[in-house]
């Protein structure tokens, strides 16, 4: 389901979070990494001033990347592109299953201006990928359960099939969010998901029916932390006026909010 994971090798702190998530998901699930090193212009040029050349310094900080990678079991392969490095990234991401982006959460980003930028400026574009896309913050830790909110309708479905899979290969523990409106339809919702994963081979699975209204987030974090899940997966909004008005969860909330990995399947 995802067979490669396209980073970035730039030496940002957010970049280098995401390079360790990266290679930390891709050893269990057997994924390969493509790096991607992309110099902004101006950064570029001040190299060629001081006498470097920016080719050169990104194919040894593709080379670094792709040792550690090798170390955890990971193939790696890396390019070298000039320009805007989230441009660069998403034009990488069309021809890979997941993009790992490391972003701030808003706790984080308040009171720095670059750092705001970046979740400003940075998210929006990130959202545009095709493939999937992991948004992390905090340097990885062992994977313990998965939590996700399953809904009605393609994106949910996709969510639950994503993260039911990534617990089979990973921890093998998941948890299913049921948020509808009234208990009924949070219960029938329930015995949807209860079925589904039971295909599945996982040691445990936690299945929560939740009453809330379709955009509140804070549903989906207190889900995860009366589970323990320290990994979340969500489904991808839909871009349609009339299905945002009804939408369930904000992914773009949830990421921002917390401190725990967000993937948005696709």
């Amino acid at each position: 389901m995802i067979r490669t994971i396209v980073v970035s090798a730039d030496d940002s702190n957010c970049a280098q979070v995401a390079q360790q998530h990266a290679i930390n998901l891709a050893g269990p699930i057997g994924a390969r990494l493509r790096v991607l090193a992309a110099w902004p212009e101006d950064q570029a040029r001040q190299m060629r001033e001081q006498g470097e050349d920016p080719e050169a310094l990104a194919q040894q900080k593709i080379r670094d990347i792709a040792d550690e990678a090798k170390a955890a079991g990971v193939e790696a392969k890396g390019s070298y592109r000039a320009g805007k490095i989230i441009r660069n990234l998403l034009a990488e991401a069309r021809e890979a299953d997941l993009l790992v982006a490391g972003m701030p959460t808003r706790e984080q980003a308040r009171g720095h201006a670059l750092t705001e930028a970046l979740l400003e400026e940075g998210l929006p574009l990130f959202r545009r990928s095709e493939s999937m896309l992991l948004v992390v913050c905090d340097p990885p830790e062992p994977l313990e359960t998965v939590l996700v909110n399953y809904r009605p309708g393609l994106p949910g479905k996709q969510a639950l099939r994503v993260a039911t899979w990534l617990a089979e290969q990973t921890c093998r523990r998941l948890a299913v969010c049921c948020i509808r409106r009234e208990s009924a339809d949070a219960r029938e919702l329930a015995a949807v998901a209860r079925r589904y994963v039971e295909a599945f081979d996982l040691e445990e699975t936690e299945v929560l029916e939740k009453t809330g209204g379709p955009d509140d987030h804070n549903e989906v974090l207190q889900a995860a932390e009366s589970t323990g899940a320290n990994f979340i997966v969500l489904g991808n909004e839909s871009h349609k006026l009339y299905e945002r008005l009804f939408r369930q969860p904000s992914a773009t909330d949830v990421a921002l909010e917390t401190r725990i990995p967000v993937l948005i399947a696709r």
